[in-house]
């Protein structure tokens, strides 16, 4: 398990590539963080990742990408979600992306999410963003009268 505070504002591109973490909880008292991409990729061990804590821009281009044990990715304040980000995250069923505004192609590739519930100001989905998961229910909320720039075969 990792844990890692406030005063961690940024961690560089491939910090914990294969890594064996199990959980990664960062406790930011709504402070800012950058990651670099591929940060997290191929942490196969990795359950629960939990930002609900951080103010973060975006998720970088294949950072958590081949997670195949991720259960749950809770980034509620991220607006963007680079290409690839969770790619093949296979076993990833519970995401809070609520304020995002741009997610990216294969962003969401090949995971394993059952339902998505968008809640502000959704701009753009990419090409295949969830393509190849188990979505039964997918809700946009405040997006009603929102001009939302769709790729091919988002879902």
């Amino acid at each position: 398990h990792i844990v890692i505070n406030e005063h961690v504002r940024e961690i560089s591109q491939f910090a914990f590539l294969y890594s064996n973490i199990i959980s990664a909880v960062f406790k930011h008292n709504y402070s800012s963080l950058t990651l670099g991409k591929s940060t997290f990729r191929s942490c196969s061990n990795l359950i629960y990742l939990d930002m609900s804590y951080v103010l973060i821009d975006e998720i970088p281009k294949r950072c958590f990408e081949n997670c195949s044990s991720l259960r749950t990715a809770l980034i509620p304040s991220v607006l963007y979600i680079r290409e690839q980000a969770f790619n093949e995250c296979n076993n990833l069923k519970t995401i809070d992306i609520r304020s995002s505004i741009i997610i990216e192609s294969r962003a969401f590739y090949n995971c394993n999410i059952n339902s998505l519930i968008f809640t502000n100001n959704l701009e753009s989905i990419g090409d295949k963003a969830f393509a190849f998961n188990d979505l039964d229910y997918i809700e946009f909320r405040n997006n009603i009268n929102s001009n939302i720039n769709f790729g091919t075969n988002v879902f």
